[in-house]
């Protein structure tokens, strides 16, 4: 309900309010004395650590990527994306400094959320700190598993090569990033491009992107260790029944793939021309919550029981992974690039 609140306030454009609403509930609950979410102050000790993710896959994620050495605690209470809702007013009222501090915040409940860590990079991106901007957008691409987050982390790299000036590297980064999701922002960034340097924009083809890309050290595909998580659990959880997981699962896979038939080919000739651009903007399109919003099936029957059991499961679902899924994963890196060029389906290996 105060979320809703929240996002009705920001909504209208009440950011004040909001602000206002948002510095009583963050003091409430880093004195442990908000009632709203029971007076409950969550401090790490020396066994457990406490998080709130939204999602059994970013339970996974973390202990594989970051790999805690304490137990995970998953809280009941949403102090990632209310931590985050916190940054952008102060965002929007150009607190950058506060806004930096609750993102940081924010991170600190939902380490792998990149929803917050595009924000964060939002914060450097207005003040000019572009080396910082592109650092926190690669580390994206190690926990993006949406193909909405995959393309803004082409998005925000391509407005980072602008600024460089490097406008070969930019419109393939653009024009690659409508391979995984359509955007209004990424078509008018190559108008945008078009207009700067007087020439008409011509997407690159597969092997330059590829040349490009690699140059630079830019991922071409969702990571390897994601679609590996993703696939073992999608087979681990259907061999123990574990229907809504697998289902849930196998949703990611499906939104792992890009929109082929939406990739720019030729001349550039679509989008209105950016005339302000509204370029230090963060990029509307992706706000919220960072939920999968095409395919995806989120658990329902026994989400809450499967979550609190997540981390005795995943060892377990892990282990039982078909032996071909592993022959797929481990040729993945060679042949993921022509599967994204030619269309294949995950499920057509």
């Amino acid at each position: 309900m105060l979320l809703a609140n929240i996002d009705s306030l920001i909504q209208s454009q009440n950011f004040d309010e909001a602000l206002r609403i948002l510095e009583i509930t963050v003091k409430g609950i880093e004195e442990g004395t908000n009632q709203l979410f029971g007076g409950k102050k969550y401090t790490d000790d020396s066994i457990n650590e406490y998080h709130h993710f939204d999602n059994p896959l970013e339970v996974f994620l973390y202990l594989r990527l970051c790999q805690p050495a304490k137990q995970i605690k998953q809280i009941p209470e949403n102090y990632a994306r209310l931590y985050m809702r916190y940054g952008c007013v102060c965002m929007e009222l150009k607190r950058y400094g506060e806004a930096r501090t609750a993102l940081q915040k924010a991170l600190r409940w939902n380490p792998i959320k990149v929803s917050i860590l595009f924000e964060l990079a939002e914060t450097y991106k207005i003040e000019k700190k572009l080396d910082k901007f592109r650092e926190i957008t690669v580390k994206c691409f190690h926990y993006a598993y949406t193909s909405q987050d995959l393309a803004r982390c082409y998005r925000n790299l391509g407005y980072y090569y602008i600024e460089r000036q490097d406008y070969d590297l930019a419109v393939a980064l653009f024009n690659y990033s409508l391979f995984w999701a359509e955007s209004p922002m990424g078509r008018n960034e190559l108008v945008y491009i078009a207009q700067m340097t007087g020439k008409a924009i011509v997407a690159p083809s597969a092997k330059e992107s590829q040349r490009l890309f690699e140059t630079h050290k830019i991922p071409l595909r969702p990571d390897l260790t994601i679609l590996n998580i993703v696939t073992g659990l999608a087979a681990g959880a259907k061999k123990e029944h574990e229907i809504d997981a697998a289902n849930f699962f196998h949703s990611i896979l499906d939104n792992l793939q890009p929109e082929h038939a939406r990739f720019t080919k030729g001349n550039v000739s679509e989008g209105e021309p950016a005339k302000k651009r509204g370029r230090l903007k963060a990029d509307k399109q992706d706000k919220g919550s960072g939920k999968i919003t095409q395919t995806a099936v989120k658990p329902t029957t026994g989400f809450r029981e499967y979550i609190d059991e997540i981390s005795g499961k995943y060892n377990t679902l892990l282990s039982k992974t078909p032996a071909d899924s592993k022959v797929i994963m481990d040729n993945l890196e060679e042949i993921v690039f022509a599967i994204t060029v030619f269309g294949a389906s995950f499920y057509s290996m």
